[in-house]
């Protein structure tokens, strides 16, 4: 929950949860290295989000991406089968957002 000061900012109330920060911070790192053709550290950065989050979705798929940037199938469709085991955790109503994708990376 949120509260406004001053029409401007907003003071959150809750619970943050430094390893899920970093470890989608490293997933957007991984991400920017593979837009820039730079798979390696990309594998670097995902693997660092993983070791943070093991059982997320991002992370894994993240992980995913980076092995299959650098020819690694094996590699890559076992994160990809983990992400799917994640996203089939979620509430069904946001399934849909992840559970296609990530079944048209295992089933190209």
């Amino acid at each position: 929950m949120a509260e406004q000061i001053d029409h401007s900012v907003f003071v959150y109330h809750g619970d943050f949860h430094v390893s899920e920060a970093a470890a989608l911070a490293a997933v957007q790192r991984s991400n920017i290295l593979l837009g820039e053709h730079r798979p390696a550290e990309a594998l670097v950065a995902a693997e660092k989000a993983v070791a943070l989050q093991p059982e997320n979705l991002l992370t894994q798929t993240a992980l995913g991406d980076a092995r299959t940037a650098l020819g690694d199938k094996n590699g890559a469709r076992a994160a990809y089968e983990m992400a799917l085991a994640a996203a089939h955790r979620l509430e069904t109503n946001a399934q849909p957002l992840y559970v296609p994708d990530l079944e048209q990376k295992l089933h190209p």
